[in-house]
């Protein structure tokens, strides 16, 4: 029999109140030779297990254990390439082939679309594959009408009607954007002044009602009087309109939800993938269902590509259910990238001490897998030639969706890919999560604002999110995912200014670094 994690705190419990007088060193010893005993006990159970069961694929030994896991809260914290999709797919199918769980009993929820219909895709089974938002919505069972862009025209008409008549407001919003004259207000409105102040507000209410925050967190922001005034009249607004209309967005869509979790909720295994990109609201969502339907559950993620703290995500949450789980275990291969690759990556990632350590081997080398390009005029195409006369798929990589333009002509790029019947993509670091490609060109390592590392930085949306002591955290996972993205060889390139980022992979991949002259 399994002893899962809850059985075994009853039976240390139950043994040290039956030895109450023994001195604390000999109840830790007790406690010790539990642990052993029931650790050994599971092990013979699970070798019984996967024997007695024929997998599909090969899994090494941490997917297996994941998979055959029949711990309350299984937790697996993963790497670049490891095999995440497989695990979940392999854990679907166990669930229903071995341990007779019923279609119906299963929910597995992931972030995008995309990545549901992937899993779909490559599962025999109809279970429930949902994202958040589509999963809040089954249980709300369309009481909403969803409008995800309203809060943009509620801005807007905020601007341009509402406060128009309010001269006070008026004065506080042109000292926001730092003028002085009220009579000119229309024409700052007209040609643009205050387009940073609107895009400031529509991501601190985004973050704000993602958090779950209560109105309580106006108050702390002193040092920002002027903005969040109006933050707080829109916001207002906003949520008034909204229950008005009978609509929510998407982020208080979840919320909803969460509130009308009930009985009719019965699922018995939950799985949910890149759990790194949790937010508050989300998190509150799972505990809910959970609670209600005492499922046992797997989370899958990886702390090194939590890359969306702009829309709430938020690695406290991460490390606190690593901490919190019954069950944790780190998957340790990496099938994408080579071992330089992930040498070098993960030096790179783990110079931040708040990230958690993994030992992660590749099974395949490329020698010198990271080339650096210098910098001239149209380098950019002529790396593309190179690489395309290679018979190379290319995937290239910017920080922000407009730093191809500084490089090519995105027509070039199709006419290169047609006439060499090659793959080229372009896309941003965000939105390259979970792709991969023999060639990798990373764009834009330049210091500056807008560089990579990014250094914009707003103190009041800073305010809504948790501050990670290491500087650049969130920029550094970020470069950790380009890096691993490539299954063969990176291409950097180089320019004058360097950004601290490069300097780094300079220092720390030296040995793995070679130079590409294309005059």
């Amino acid at each position: 029999m399994y002893i899962d994690y809850n059985k075994k705190i009853l039976i240390i419990s139950q043994v040290l109140y039956f030895n109450k007088k023994i001195c604390y060193l000999k109840k830790l010893y007790i406690v010790y030779i539990i642990t052993k005993l029931v650790n050994y006990n599971n092990s013979i159970f699970m070798k019984k297990i996967k024997t007695s069961y024929t997998f599909e694929k090969k899994y090494d030994n941490e997917q297996l254990e994941a998979i055959c896991s029949l711990e309350k809260n299984t937790f697996v914290i993963a790497g670049a390439g490891a095999g995440k999709t497989s695990l979940i797919v392999g854990k679907i199918n166990y669930l229903i082939e071995k341990l007779n769980y019923q279609e119906n009993d299963i929910l597995c929820i992931s972030y995008t679309n995309d990545a549901c219909n992937n899993i779909k895709e490559k599962i025999k089974y109809n279970i429930d594959i949902f994202t958040f938002h589509k999963l809040a919505l089954n249980i709300l069972n369309n009481k909403y009408k969803i409008n995800n862009n309203y809060l943009k025209y509620v801005i807007n008409e905020y601007f341009e009607s509402i406060i128009y008549n309010n001269s006070r407001m008026i004065k506080v919003a042109i000292k926001c954007i730092k003028k002085r004259n009220i009579k000119k207000y229309r024409y700052y409105l007209k040609y643009g002044y205050f387009n940073g102040l609107k895009k400031v507000i529509y991501s601190y209410i985004n973050l704000f009602i993602v958090n779950n925050y209560s109105f309580n967190q106006f108050l702390k922001c002193r040092r920002n009087k002027k903005i969040v005034s109006i933050i707080i009249d829109i916001y207002i607004l906003y949520i008034d309109e909204l229950n008005s209309s009978n609509e929510v967005d998407l982020n208080t869509l979840i919320s909803k939800a969460t509130m009308y979790i009930d009985n009719k909720v019965k699922y018995k295994y939950i799985i949910i993938d890149e759990f790194q990109d949790v937010s508050q609201i989300r998190l509150d969502f799972i505990k809910k269902i959970i609670s209600v339907t005492d499922a046992k559950i797997l989370t899958v993620g990886d702390d090194y590509q939590s890359i969306f703290k702009f829309s709430g995500s938020d690695l406290k949450s991460f490390t606190y259910y690593d901490k919190n789980s019954t069950k944790v275990i780190k998957l340790k291969n990496n099938y994408r990238c080579c071992q330089e690759i992930v040498q070098v990556s993960n030096k790179f990632i783990c110079k931040n001490k708040e990230q958690i350590r993994k030992k992660i081997q590749a099974h395949k080398s490329v020698n010198k897998c990271i080339i650096l390009v210098k910098y001239n005029k149209n380098i950019l195409y002529k790396l593309l030639l190179y690489l395309c006369n290679k018979n190379k798929n290319i995937l290239i990589l910017g920080r922000n969706r407009n730093d191809i333009n500084n490089y090519i002509n995105c027509e070039t790029i199709n006419d290169l890919s047609k006439k060499y019947n090659n793959k080229i993509r372009y896309k941003t670091v965000h939105a390259a999560k979970g792709l991969e490609e023999e060639a990798v060109i990373l764009l834009n390592l330049k210091s500056s604002i807008n560089g990579f590392p990014n250094k914009i930085n707003n103190k009041l949306i800073n305010s809504l999110m948790n501050k990670e002591k290491y500087l650049y955290a969130e920029e550094r996972r970020l470069f950790y995912v380009a890096l691993t993205r490539s299954n063969e060889k990176v291409y950097i390139i180089e320019h004058y200014n360097q950004s601290i980022f490069l300097k780094e992979i300079k220092k720390i991949g030296r040995k793995n670094i070679s130079y590409l002259s294309l005059e």
